[in-house]
Protein backbone atom coordinates (compact mmCIF):
# COMPACT_ATOMS: atom_id res chain seq x y z
CA UNK A 1 0.00 0.00 0.00
CA UNK A 2 1.39 3.30 -0.66
CA UNK A 3 2.63 5.48 1.67
CA UNK A 4 2.49 9.25 1.27
CA UNK A 5 1.37 12.34 3.84
CA UNK A 6 -2.26 12.05 1.65
CA UNK A 7 -2.69 8.50 2.12
CA UNK A 8 -1.52 8.32 5.49
CA UNK A 9 -4.04 11.40 6.81
CA UNK A 10 -6.46 9.56 4.76
CA UNK A 11 -6.19 6.62 6.45
CA UNK A 12 -5.85 8.01 9.92
CA UNK A 13 -9.07 10.18 8.72
CA UNK A 14 -11.17 6.82 7.84
CA UNK A 15 -9.88 4.87 10.64
CA UNK A 16 -11.08 7.22 13.39
CA UNK A 17 -14.72 7.49 12.05
CA UNK A 18 -15.61 4.24 10.80
CA UNK A 19 -16.75 0.63 12.44
CA UNK A 20 -13.71 -2.07 12.57
CA UNK A 21 -15.97 -4.25 9.63
CA UNK A 22 -16.12 -0.96 7.43
CA UNK A 23 -12.54 -0.13 7.79
CA UNK A 24 -11.59 -3.68 7.06
CA UNK A 25 -13.62 -3.55 3.76
CA UNK A 26 -12.10 0.00 2.64
CA UNK A 27 -8.74 -1.71 3.12
CA UNK A 28 -9.58 -4.76 1.12
CA UNK A 29 -11.20 -2.42 -1.77
CA UNK A 30 -7.85 -0.92 -2.62
CA UNK A 31 -6.16 -4.68 -2.10
CA UNK A 32 -8.10 -6.13 -4.80
CA UNK A 33 -8.85 -3.13 -6.90
CA UNK A 34 -4.81 -2.60 -7.39
CA UNK A 35 -4.74 -6.79 -7.61
CA UNK A 36 -7.07 -6.48 -10.64
CA UNK A 37 -5.30 -3.53 -12.04
CA UNK A 38 -2.25 -5.37 -12.10
CA UNK A 39 -3.78 -8.03 -13.23
CA UNK A 40 -5.58 -6.68 -16.12
CA UNK A 41 -2.45 -4.49 -16.95
CA UNK A 42 -4.21 -0.77 -16.68
CA UNK A 43 -1.52 1.78 -15.74
CA UNK A 44 -2.99 3.22 -12.80
CA UNK A 45 -1.82 6.02 -10.45
CA UNK A 46 -1.75 4.07 -6.89
CA UNK A 47 -1.83 7.01 -4.72
CA UNK A 48 -5.03 8.11 -6.41
CA UNK A 49 -6.67 4.55 -6.16
CA UNK A 50 -5.67 4.26 -3.03
CA UNK A 51 -7.49 7.42 -1.77
CA UNK A 52 -10.33 6.57 -3.81
CA UNK A 53 -10.47 3.23 -2.25
CA UNK A 54 -10.10 4.35 1.15
CA UNK A 55 -12.38 6.86 1.16
CA UNK A 56 -15.27 5.48 -0.51
CA UNK A 57 -17.78 4.76 2.13
CA UNK A 58 -16.95 7.86 4.32
CA UNK A 59 -20.64 8.58 3.38
CA UNK A 60 -21.95 6.11 5.34
CA UNK A 61 -20.33 6.62 8.93
CA UNK A 62 -22.31 9.44 10.96
CA UNK A 63 -19.58 12.24 10.79
CA UNK A 64 -20.13 12.51 6.96
CA UNK A 65 -23.92 11.62 6.86
CA UNK A 66 -25.14 14.74 4.89
CA UNK A 67 -28.55 15.30 2.74
CA UNK A 68 -27.30 13.23 -0.33
CA UNK A 69 -26.85 10.06 -1.40
CA UNK A 70 -23.81 8.61 0.48
CA UNK A 71 -21.77 7.89 -2.66
CA UNK A 72 -21.72 11.56 -2.71
CA UNK A 73 -21.62 12.17 0.79
CA UNK A 74 -18.30 10.34 1.14
CA UNK A 75 -17.18 11.76 -2.87
CA UNK A 76 -17.55 15.40 -1.22
CA UNK A 77 -16.23 14.77 1.97
CA UNK A 78 -12.66 12.95 0.14
CA UNK A 79 -12.42 16.12 -2.00
CA UNK A 80 -12.81 18.29 0.89
CA UNK A 81 -10.03 16.80 3.00
CA UNK A 82 -8.05 16.36 -0.23
CA UNK A 83 -8.26 20.32 -1.48
CA UNK A 84 -7.91 21.10 2.34
CA UNK A 85 -4.49 19.50 2.21
CA UNK A 86 -3.56 20.47 -1.03
CA UNK A 87 -3.68 17.62 -3.48
CA UNK A 88 -4.19 18.74 -6.49
CA UNK A 89 -7.43 19.88 -7.29
CA UNK A 90 -7.54 17.99 -10.53
CA UNK A 91 -6.73 14.71 -9.28
CA UNK A 92 -9.02 15.36 -6.41
CA UNK A 93 -12.00 15.52 -9.30
CA UNK A 94 -11.22 12.14 -10.22
CA UNK A 95 -11.37 10.59 -6.60
CA UNK A 96 -14.51 12.28 -6.40
CA UNK A 97 -16.07 10.62 -9.36
CA UNK A 98 -14.68 7.22 -8.40
CA UNK A 99 -16.27 7.57 -5.39
CA UNK A 100 -19.48 9.16 -6.88
CA UNK A 101 -19.59 6.70 -9.29
CA UNK A 102 -18.37 2.93 -7.50
CA UNK A 103 -21.62 1.73 -6.55
CA UNK A 104 -23.09 2.45 -10.17
CA UNK A 105 -22.84 -0.57 -12.05
CA UNK A 106 -21.46 -0.51 -15.86
CA UNK A 107 -20.63 3.14 -15.53
CA UNK A 108 -17.41 3.53 -13.97
CA UNK A 109 -15.93 0.67 -15.81
CA UNK A 110 -15.61 2.47 -18.90
CA UNK A 111 -13.90 5.40 -17.12
CA UNK A 112 -10.01 5.56 -16.36
CA UNK A 113 -8.39 3.14 -14.41
CA UNK A 114 -8.40 5.00 -11.21
CA UNK A 115 -11.98 5.06 -11.05
CA UNK A 116 -13.08 1.88 -12.85
CA UNK A 117 -11.02 -0.41 -10.00
CA UNK A 118 -12.41 1.34 -6.80
CA UNK A 119 -15.75 0.00 -8.12
CA UNK A 120 -14.12 -3.55 -8.98
CA UNK A 121 -12.34 -3.92 -5.86
CA UNK A 122 -15.39 -2.50 -3.90
CA UNK A 123 -18.06 -5.16 -6.10
CA UNK A 124 -15.07 -7.83 -5.70
CA UNK A 125 -15.22 -7.99 -1.80
CA UNK A 126 -19.01 -8.58 -2.84
CA UNK A 127 -17.69 -11.39 -4.63
CA UNK A 128 -18.26 -9.95 -8.05
CA UNK A 129 -15.41 -11.17 -10.52
CA UNK A 130 -13.90 -13.59 -7.72
CA UNK A 131 -13.05 -15.94 -10.28
CA UNK A 132 -10.24 -14.22 -11.65
CA UNK A 133 -7.90 -15.15 -8.66
CA UNK A 134 -7.79 -18.31 -6.38
CA UNK A 135 -9.09 -18.75 -3.23
CA UNK A 136 -5.93 -18.80 -1.34
CA UNK A 137 -5.72 -15.27 -2.63
CA UNK A 138 -8.87 -14.27 -0.86
CA UNK A 139 -7.93 -16.27 2.12
CA UNK A 140 -4.54 -14.39 2.48
CA UNK A 141 -6.26 -11.23 2.07
CA UNK A 142 -9.31 -12.00 4.54
CA UNK A 143 -6.57 -13.32 6.83
CA UNK A 144 -5.24 -9.89 7.70
CA UNK A 145 -8.42 -8.16 7.07
CA UNK A 146 -11.45 -9.90 7.92
CA UNK A 147 -14.78 -9.66 6.85
CA UNK A 148 -16.57 -10.20 10.50
CA UNK A 149 -20.18 -10.48 8.50
CA UNK A 150 -19.41 -7.66 6.32
CA UNK A 151 -22.61 -7.80 3.69
CA UNK A 152 -24.77 -8.03 7.06
CA UNK A 153 -22.88 -5.14 8.23
CA UNK A 154 -23.00 -3.00 4.98
CA UNK A 155 -27.14 -3.54 4.81
CA UNK A 156 -27.50 -1.63 8.14
CA UNK A 157 -25.03 0.88 7.22
CA UNK A 158 -27.56 1.36 4.34
CA UNK A 159 -30.53 1.31 6.17
CA UNK A 160 -29.46 3.51 8.65
CA UNK A 161 -28.47 6.50 6.10
CA UNK A 162 -32.03 5.02 4.47
CA UNK A 163 -33.80 5.86 7.65
CA UNK A 164 -32.60 9.75 8.11
CA UNK A 165 -32.79 10.51 4.39
CA UNK A 166 -35.40 8.26 2.51
CA UNK A 167 -35.34 10.19 -0.45
CA UNK A 168 -31.73 8.96 -1.77
CA UNK A 169 -33.44 5.37 -2.06
CA UNK A 170 -34.33 5.91 -5.77
CA UNK A 171 -30.89 4.58 -7.14
CA UNK A 172 -32.67 2.91 -9.90
CA UNK A 173 -35.46 4.40 -11.11
CA UNK A 174 -35.79 1.76 -14.30
CA UNK A 175 -36.75 -0.86 -11.55
CA UNK A 176 -39.98 1.23 -10.38
CA UNK A 177 -40.84 1.47 -13.89
CA UNK A 178 -40.41 -2.18 -14.35
CA UNK A 179 -42.24 -2.80 -11.48
CA UNK A 180 -44.78 -0.53 -12.33
CA UNK A 181 -45.64 -1.10 -16.20
CA UNK A 182 -43.84 -4.80 -16.76
CA UNK A 183 -46.41 -7.43 -16.04
CA UNK A 184 -44.65 -10.39 -14.54
CA UNK A 185 -41.39 -7.76 -13.79
CA UNK A 186 -38.87 -9.94 -11.94
CA UNK A 187 -37.68 -8.15 -8.94
CA UNK A 188 -33.99 -9.22 -6.79
CA UNK A 189 -33.74 -7.65 -3.64
CA UNK A 190 -30.25 -7.30 -2.97
CA UNK A 191 -30.70 -8.38 0.96
CA UNK A 192 -32.21 -11.78 -0.20
CA UNK A 193 -29.08 -12.41 -2.52
CA UNK A 194 -27.45 -15.71 -1.90
CA UNK A 195 -23.31 -15.31 -2.83
CA UNK A 196 -22.23 -18.08 -4.90
CA UNK A 197 -18.41 -17.43 -5.01
CA UNK A 198 -15.78 -19.50 -2.61
CA UNK A 199 -16.05 -16.67 0.38
CA UNK A 200 -18.54 -15.76 2.60
CA UNK A 201 -17.56 -14.74 6.06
Amino acid sequence: MPHTRFTDGATELVASCSSAPLFNHVVRTYLFAASIGKKLGKAFDEEMLYLGCIMHDLGLTEKFIKDARFELDGADAARQYLVDNKFPEEKAEVIWDAIALHATMELPERKRPEIALVHLGAFMDGGMNANIFPLSFFEEVFEEFPQNGNKTHFIELVANVLRKKPHTAYLSFEKDIGVKMVEGFPTVNYCDIKPNYPFNR
